[in-house]
């Protein structure tokens, strides 16, 4: 694949756009000190440079791959590494890692399952003279829809970002190469990950990146050393779309970062951890920010730092937020060993709690979160194996942990080397084999998880409701509400009760109405919105 140099086009100033941070911040600013760690919050503005997408990238050609007991995914000789995964719709799951034949060459191979991972597809990618790594894929929110995106290689500022419309389809798939300008400085991006967001507002909007980056530019105050960086468009990331991008200079010297967006409220959250010159420890950074249209005059960025002070450095955070309830898992050595804490929040990490998931004698490193409201996930590390535990209560306690893989020690441990997903399936790198391999499972959620399946027209609409998780789903709230020129039945709600693993219908009832509208369903904290023509009672061609 050849890999092609941007042209910027529009692009601010640098020496103006990252300045110091005390121009960065509002007027308002406040501080909260905490039992064990202080929280400082302030806000600005955003200041985007932006750079043109460049290059298409073709679709991978298809290679079965059966399974076994513990899932193999890939498990050749040559080694697998750096997997991620998401569900999307039903039990459609796609998987995204690198394959390294040589120490020389690295490629981005994808494979799919529609039965939960029972069994695989693997779509391979036409891999010599590259070395992109570090894969990272998302849910973009609606149907089978997924997005990707993964590194350049060494020392490059740039990285590839994918779409794929329908994950069992790879036809379909396709993307672009992003590059910068060599006159800006920017080298070594690396650590990417994605969040994908579907809005029927901006359908071509797929969701937010983030990364940690340097630049030796000459005009930039600070010589960026490993600062975290978020990347999108804030409309668009295809064909004619644009690539834009923010630094946080005075994060420096980051390691690892992670991106959630709460598909209930259109607000994203970006965590890096980051060395804290002020306690000589590494602290934890936060920004909060919009996602539709990211990057206009009008959209206030929250910045949050959580630090543990000199005793307390924190390391490989992750977040996720759902339906209001964000949690931030990340390592401690505060005992004087790695244990595993998180920051739980309500109001976008405005204030948090802090608690521990796992604090045995033994370290216990790399934390995934997923997070389903007031029920949360993690999965962990530990002596070479990988372990689950939940909580019921929105993080306050914690369940106890539980090992996933059936082979002992061989679970491979750091930075990107573990995901966990939605409905509770893990990929992990194993080296059971005497080399690098991926692996997988499904561990279910002890919890309900709702997902509305179809919205169908008629006399009224109608929505299929299914309840993919390990627990009832009781007396959940639901709504139904139209937008556009309908007079009656413009909203009907109520509760409802699922089962685990059950399925339910809910329905508008009788609507009247004449023209174009879209209908909303919201259940619990699932939603999902479809356009459509209200003919009097009838609501046709609903998409």
């Amino acid at each position: 694949m050849k890999k092609i140099k941007a042209m910027f086009v529009g692009v601010l100033v640098i020496a103006m756009t990252l300045v110091p941070l005390n121009s960065l911040l509002a007027e308002s600013f406040m501080e909260n000190v905490h039992s064990a760690y202080t929280i400082e919050r302030g806000e600005f503005h955003p200041h985007p440079v932006v750079c043109k997408v460049t290059e298409k990238i073709g679709a991978p050609k298809p290679v079965p791959l059966p399974l076994g007991t513990d899932s193999p995914i890939a498990d050749s000789s040559d080694n697998e590494v750096s997997p991620s995964v998401a569900l999307c719709s039903g039990e459609n799951i796609i998987a995204a890692f690198a394959l390294q034949p040589d120490v020389l060459t690295s490629g981005i191979l994808f494979s799919y399952s529609t039965d939960m991972g029972s069994t695989w597809n693997l779509y391979e990618r036409q891999i010599e003279d590259m070395y992109d790594t570090d894969p990272s894929v998302a849910y973009r929110g609606t149907g089978n829809s997924a997005v990707a995106c993964w590194t350049l290689g060494e020392y490059e500022a740039g990285n590839v970002v994918y779409l794929m419309p329908d994950i069992t389809d790879p036809e379909t798939y396709g993307g672009s190469l992003w590059a910068w300008e060599d006159n800006y400085g920017f080298f070594n991006w690396h650590n990417f990950t994605i969040a994908g967001y579907y809005s029927d507002d901006y359908p071509e909007f797929w969701g937010m990146m983030s990364f940690i980056g340097d630049s030796d530019d000459e005009n930039i105050h600070y010589f960026a050393t490993e600062c975290p960086w978020i990347l999108t468009d804030g409309t668009k990331w295809y064909g004619e779309g644009y690539a834009v991008c923010d630094a946080f200079l005075w994060w420096n010297y980051s390691r690892t970062t992670s991106i959630s967006i709460d598909q209930s409220t259109g607000r994203g959250y970006t965590v890096f951890d980051f060395f804290n010159s002020s306690v000589g420890t590494y602290s934890l950074g936060i920004i909060n920010h919009p996602t539709e249209r990211v990057w206009d005059d009008d959209s206030v960025w929250y910045w949050t730092n959580i630090s543990g002070g000199f005793f307390a450095s924190y390391a490989h955070p992750d977040v996720s937020v759902s339906s209001g309830s964000g949690y931030i898992v990340c390592e401690t050595n505060e005992n004087g060993n790695k244990d595993i804490i998180c920051f739980h929040s309500t109001d976008g990490f405005n204030t948090t709690t802090k608690t521990f998931v796992a604090n045995s004698p033994d370290d216990e490193t790399d934390p995934s979160i997923v997070s389903y409201g007031n029920i949360a996930q993690c999965t962990f590390i530990k002596n070479g194996n990988i372990y689950e535990t939940h909580t019921s209560d929105g993080g306050a306690t914690w369940s106890e942990p539980l090992q996933i893989n059936d082979q002992d020690g061989t679970v491979a441990s750091g930075w990107h080397a573990s995901q966990l997903t939605t409905g509770g399936n893990i990929i992990w790198t194993d080296t059971r084999n005497g080399n690098n391999d991926i692996y997988f499972d499904s561990l279910g959620v002890p919890a309900p998880v709702i997902n509305i399946e179809e919205i169908k027209g008629g006399f009224g609409v109608k929505a299929t409701v299914t309840n993919t998780g390990g627990g009832d789903a009781e007396n959940v709230d639901w709504t139904i509400t139209f937008s556009g020129p309908v007079f009656i039945g413009k909203e009907k709600g109520g509760t409802i009760t699922i089962p685990a693993g059950g399925t339910a219908t809910i329905s508008s009832g009788l609507v009247f109405g004449i023209g174009p509208a879209s209908v909303t369903v919201t259940v619990g904290g699932a939603t999902k919105t479809a356009s459509c023509f209200v003919l009097g009672p009838l609501v046709l061609g609903v998409k």
